[in-house]
């Protein structure tokens, strides 16, 4: 039949002198055919259920031992950024490569530490020259603004460091040296 439930054979039979006598038909349910249809459906729906368990399982695996972490490790260096801690660090402990990204950006932090360290200790010597020396010190922009001006203005010009900011290029220095 159409559906494929049912299967028929067919076969002529001949007389002795080789004349068709009659056609001999069997019909029969194709039961056989039916339990294998049924079984690949459920193959196939089991395989779809494991796929599905084991998509959920493979997500919330990855979710407790490697997103999480990830999540947590994220929020930490947001902390650290909003922070003005300068001895801040992050921690994840583990032996995976979160753990070592972990203590890349704890390696990191205390490298700019030192650096900033170092830069201050820096500022504070330069401060100490600037602040010290008997010649004058001028920090400009590219456009010639004032940025800085150290105090021996006041000794050298007679001055005082706001009224020497008030004035323009050409009332600071020399003729010769302004051209």
């Amino acid at each position: 039949s159409k559906e494929g439930d049912t299967i028929t054979g067919s076969a002529i039979l001949s007389d002795l002198f080789g004349e068709p006598v009659m056609v001999l038909s069997i019909t029969q349910e194709r039961t056989i055919y039916q339990k294998g249809i049924r079984a690949y459906q459920s193959g196939v729906v089991a395989i779809l259920v494991f796929s599905a368990i084991t998509a959920v399982l493979f997500y919330l695996l990855i979710n407790h031992f490697f997103l999480r972490r990830i999540t947590r490790l994220n929020r930490e260096v947001q902390n650290i950024t909003s922070s003005t801690s300068t001895t801040a660090s992050v921690g994840i402990e583990g032996d995976d490569e979160v753990a070592e990204l972990a203590a890349s950006i704890n390696r990191m932090l205390e490298f700019m530490e030192n650096d900033q360290q170092v830069i201050r200790e820096s500022e504070e010597k330069y401060r100490l020259i600037a602040e010290n020396t008997a010649d004058i010190i001028y920090i400009c922009d590219m456009n010639l603004h004032l940025q800085y001006i150290s105090p021996s203005v006041t000794k050298v010009k007679g001055f005082t460091i706001e009224e020497e900011l008030a004035m323009s290029l050409e009332e600071r220095v020399t003729s010769a040296s302004y051209k």
